[in-house]
């Protein structure tokens, strides 16, 4: 790839802790660089965006009906790459020349529909060339930020995976990592909802993660996170996943989530916090060989058909359940497999759920 950079004559300005850049760029020419669904673009966040064709069609009336009387929305751009920013005078420092990298993946988080519609009226030659499109770059170095971002303009974040996406405290950012990234998640967590269909190729929710990190790690939701914390939660579901031998079927194409979740307890958001609170206790215990003590699990009877070990437990009536007296008790199943010892809140709540 030939080296060098795009340039743009740029305002900067400041959104919390992060840059953005107001500029214009002939509509021809933003044609060629912005992008919806750029290989480069990590899956998770491909798949929140979306166009609206009806949106879009009625972009495209109101132009065209408009004659040469329209007034276009300005883009919101993440740039997934180092940029450059020179002032034009050492002392006014807010306008200068913005550089950005030929290899920069930039996805349009805000305005996709204007967009979509502006480029089917380029190919119909219905739209001058040379018009100038406002856009608002925004800095995101490796796309961190722009699920969020999408969300914010786009989406009513109105279920706990949307919130994670939009949080940006460390342990959200440290749970898409974890979806994006590790084996067993990549590809495999439903980021947009907080229930799983029956077809769905998605192994558990975004929220479900979120909340057995937040278990395994014991932490609260505003804490920052070290790097040995971090690094805890990459190993420990990395093990986890290489212990499962469902979920090791699962990686190796030899099954599919729907059938897991049909058939076996341990695909299902009660495990995964239970998982998580488990694996919290045994790390303080056996901080230096957990890993061995993990592989216990390997013993478990995992099918849903196996009542008497998780009906009142994980299952109530037959159906998986995600109350918190459920997460307790498979907790204590759990720990009681890994030779761990009980509270004196879990040894009640066990008491009285057997009594």
């Amino acid at each position: 790839m030939v080296a060098g950079y795009y340039s743009f004559a740029a305002i900067r300005g400041r959104w919390g802790n992060n840059d953005y850049y107001v500029a214009q760029c002939p509509v021809q020419v933003a044609s060629k660089i912005l992008s919806f669904d750029d290989s480069d673009i990590p899956d998770g966040i491909r798949k929140l965006v979306r166009y609206d064709e009806t949106e879009i069609k009625t972009i495209i009336r109101r132009i065209v009906s408009s004659g040469q009387d329209y007034v276009l929305n300005a883009l919101v751009v993440a740039i997934g790459s180092e940029v450059s920013f020179d002032p034009i005078r050492h002392d006014f420092t807010e306008i200068g020349i913005l550089k950005i990298p030929f290899e920069a993946t930039m996805l349009i988080c805000g305005g996709q529909n204007q967009y979509a519609a502006l480029r089917k009226l380029l190919d119909e030659q219905m739209f001058p060339k040379d018009n100038m499109l406002p856009i608002i770059f925004v800095s995101d170095e490796g796309l961190r930020r722009a699920a969020s971002i999408y969300i914010n303009l786009n989406e009513k974040v109105n279920n706990r995976s949307q919130q994670v996406l939009v949080k940006g405290n460390d342990l959200s950012l440290l749970t898409i990592n974890l979806a994006d990234n590790l084996p067993i998640f990549r590809n495999r967590i439903e980021k947009t909802k907080t229930t799983i269909s029956n077809r769905s190729t998605a192994l558990f929710t975004l929220s479900a993660l979120y909340q057995a990190t937040q278990a395994l790690l014991d932490v609260k939701e505003t804490e920052e996170l070290t790097d040995y914390q971090s690094r805890v939660a990459r190993d420990f579901w990395f093990e986890l996943g290489n212990v499962l031998i469902e979920w090791q079927k699962l990686s190796r194409g030899e099954t599919t989530p729907s059938h897991l979740r049909s058939n076996f307890v341990h695909v299902h958001t009660v495990s995964l916090i239970a998982f998580g609170k488990a694996g919290n206790a045994l790390i303080a215990q056996h901080p230096q060989d957990w890993r061995t003590y993990l592989q216990k699990l390997i013993n478990v009877d995992w099918s849903r058909r196996n009542t008497e070990i998780w009906e009142g437990r994980s299952m109530v009536r037959g159906r998986m359940s995600k109350a918190q007296d459920s997460i307790i008790l498979t907790t204590n199943l759990f720990k009681q497999v890994l030779g761990l010892p009980l509270s004196t809140s879990e040894q009640e709540l066990e008491k009285w759920t057997h009594s």
